[in-house]
């Protein structure tokens, strides 16, 4: 009798708890510190709002649709895309400056910061502020971002002008974009990258019986080229983020 090899079943286990995991996230809030909170739009509910205290909600995804929430709660909606040529930096500092308008208002204010999946745009402002406001590094506010919303990861263009963003407020970096098989990549992220290829080469080898959860990983497609915001885009973009974010 064949059977099939346990390295399979490791496999469909393996995809099926990523799986839950990113979309458990999806449909979370997550505090990145007690005033600051990033997700997606299918998290940002009124219940969810509500039982969190946010006072201030940023939405920065031009394709959200717009959700109504009680007059105490301040909204703002900023349509930037999440493309590797979007100029995100030209955001930095009117979105940082009213983050922290907002909550030296008050010391019970929470801002929220989404966009359509909580992993990209929002993400990279609340990066900005941490690294302006509250003097991070752009590898701490990364790391930060990280231990709390694990699925956060802005696009490689985004990554650029962050980098750029950091050097701007601090005249040095803590992260640099290196030349791997991957592609360039931040050298902060080498290791999760290289964990999600090698998870999906062997999902690849060993692919999941269609009873199992379907895998929602980011897409990767890149060059060795490094991504310029003045270029316009193309389908050899560099680009690392999920398809929605």
């Amino acid at each position: 009798m064949n059977k099939r090899p346990l390295v399979s079943l490791n496999s469909m286990n393996s995809a099926a708890m990523a799986n839950l995991n990113r979309m458990t996230f999806l449909m979370s809030i997550s505090e990145i510190t007690p005033q600051i909170f990033i997700s997606g739009q299918m998290a940002a509910t009124l219940e969810q709002v509500h039982k969190l205290g946010i006072t201030y909600i940023l939405n920065v995804a031009v394709e959200s649709s717009a959700i109504v929430y009680p007059k105490h709660v301040k909204l703002e909606k900023y349509e930037i895309s999440d493309f590797p040529t979007t100029p995100i930096s030209n955001y930095f500092h009117t979105l940082t400056d009213k983050i922290h308008a907002h909550l030296n208002a008050n010391k019970q204010h929470k801002v929220l910061v989404h966009c359509m999946a909580g992993i990209s745009r929002s993400t990279t402002i609340v990066i900005a502020y941490l690294m302006r406001y509250l003097n991070l590094s752009l590898r701490d506010a990364y790391l930060l971002c990280k231990r709390h919303r694990p699925i956060c990861f802005p696009n490689l263009g985004f990554w650029n002008q962050l980098i750029s963003y950091e050097f701007q407020l601090k005249r040095e970096n803590s992260v640099k974009m290196v030349s791997t098989q991957f592609g360039y990549i931040p050298d902060v992220a080498y290791e999760e990258i290289k964990k999600m290829y090698d998870e999906d080469e062997q999902r690849q080898q060993n692919p999941p019986q269609p009873a199992s959860l379907p895998f929602f990983a980011p897409s990767f497609t890149s060059n060795t080229r490094t991504p310029s915001i003045n270029a316009p885009s193309s389908n050899n973009s560099l680009y690392l983020s999920s398809n929605h974010t």
